[in-house]
Parts: structure tokens; C-alpha cells; sequence
């Protein structure tokens, strides 16, 4: 493959990548569906990851709707307007209920953030935001 061909790859998966994350911005922003959601699962409690836009929309969306533990991140602390005292670093996870409900607010390496939060809770707790939505 030539250095052409591999921009061409590289912008068409960028590409689809930002059309998904613009899909799921766009079902977050409808209460009546995420409510649905929340009740059909049973969930009165559960925690965010992520430390990005789509963690804080997703906060900002679900925080109306049921309680957030907190809001785990990892690594440098990004300026996203979530309440210092929801944030909660991963190291600090160590005294969590193990059927505590994990949503990764993340489109990115999902499956090794599900490999690190499941050191901290049951790995059928753990879900990740696409899957709640779609």
C-alpha cells in the first residue's frame, strides 16, 4: 500500500469513526429513549469512564436521570465539566462494590478499559455506552 493509499484508510476510518461518535451525541441528547433504557436495565445507581466530550455529554445527560457514583478516568485529568468531587482516578477503585454498574462514556480502546475496570468489578457490569444506546 502506498502512502496515498494509506491516508485515503486512514481518512475514511476517521471518518466513520466520527459519524458513529456524532450518532451516539445524537441519542444521548433524547431523555424519553435513555430513560427507557435505564429502566428497562433495573439500574439506580452506576459509574461513568471516560475523560473526554462524549463522558461529559453523557454525564450531563444522565445525571438527570439517575444517581452517578462518580466519573473513573485515567492518566491526565482533561478539562471537562464534570464536579471534581464525582471525579475519581482508576488507582482509587480498590473499595468499590463489585456489582457496581460501569458504562464506558468512551469510543476508544474500549476493550482495554473493560480489561482494567473488570480488576475492580464483575465484568458483566460493565458496559459500553454504544451498547446501552443501540
Amino acid at each position: 500500500m502506498d502512502k496515498e493509499e494509506r491516508l485515503l484508510s486512514l481518512y475514511a476510518r476517521q471518518y466513520h469513526f466520527y459519524r458513529f461518535e456524532s450518532m451516539i451525541k445524537t441519542l444521548l441528547m433524547r431523555k424519553s429513549v435513555l430513560k427507557e433504557k435505564i429502566e428497562n436495565e433495573g439500574w439506580k445507581e452506576l459509574y461513568l469512564y471516560g475523560n473526554d466530550e462524549l463522558c461529559e455529554l453523557t454525564y450531563e445527560k444522565l445525571s438527570e436521570i439517575i444517581k452517578i457514583g462518580g466519573v473513573i478516568y485515567e492518566g491526565k485529568r482533561e478539562r471537562i465539566a464534570i464536579p471534581e468531587k464525582q471525579r475519581i482516578k482508576i488507582e482509587s477503585l480498590d473499595d468499590i462494590d463489585k456489582d457496581a454498574i460501569m458504562l464506558i462514556a468512551t469510543l476508544r480502546n474500549g476493550n482495554e478499559i473493560r480489561d482494567k475496570l473488570s480488576q475492580f468489578v464483575d465484568r458483566d457490569k460493565i458496559f459500553f455506552i454504544n451498547e446501552f444506546l443501540l
